[in-house]
């Protein structure tokens, strides 16, 4: 039908063809092991770890970074840029640092997905004393 209403001319073999695109990130999550509180021991090394899911609506590669700040945004870990590779549209979960250790207060966890396209997530927990 649509050859109908199309008027072509000229040398159609210099019309470039573009690529299939590939899937695109339609959400980032992150799920923090003990919650948004972990009840721990002031001084000492307390393990948290997280689980991070990245779901994509069809085949790509997924470039993401992962940081963790203190609640007052001030920088404290970073494993560095990472990829994913999804043969078609699926959803994947990644442990991102193993158990982290920390002392007794407030941090985030920030995931950012940099291509094929750009996503993110957040979580919040604290560390306390019982």
């Amino acid at each position: 039908m649509s050859g109908v209403i199309t008027n072509t001319f000229g040398d159609l073999s210099l019309v470039p063809i573009m690529p299939i695109p590939t899937g695109l990130v339609t959400a980032v999550a992150i799920t923090v092991s003990s919650g948004d509180v972990l009840h721990g021991f002031c001084g000492g090394p307390n393990a948290v770890s997280f689980q991070v899911t990245i779901t994509t609506n069809g085949p790509a590669t997924v470039v993401y970074h992962i940081s963790i700040y203190n609640s007052d945004d001030s920088f404290r870990d970073s494993p560095g840029d990472a990829t994913l590779t999804f043969a078609n549209a699926s959803t994947q979960s990644i442990d991102p640092v193993g158990a982290y250790k920390t002392d007794c207060g407030s941090f985030y966890i920030k995931v950012i997905v940099t291509s094929p396209d750009s996503a993110s997530a957040q979580a919040d927990w604290k560390v306390v004393q019982p």
